[in-house]
């Protein structure tokens, strides 16, 4: 999946945006990018995962106004 990528490499939020579609159109699940996210803690660092976690929480703010 992409995301795996976009944490390593701390991708800007609009990166997360276009991604996160696409993965929503191919049916994935909240439940699975939380599992990349578990999962990747470990390769890439708390602080990648965190600043991924931001971004994700910005996009749903501007998806609820």
């Amino acid at each position: 999946m992409r995301l795996r990528a976009l944490v390593a490499l701390d991708a800007p939020t609009e990166s997360y945006l276009i991604h996160l579609g696409l993965a929503d159109e191919a049916g994935i699940e909240p439940e699975t990018v939380r599992a990349v996210l578990v999962t990747l803690a470990p390769l890439v660092g708390s602080p990648r995962i965190v600043a991924a976690i931001g971004k994700l929480q910005d996009l749903l703010g501007q998806a609820n106004r």
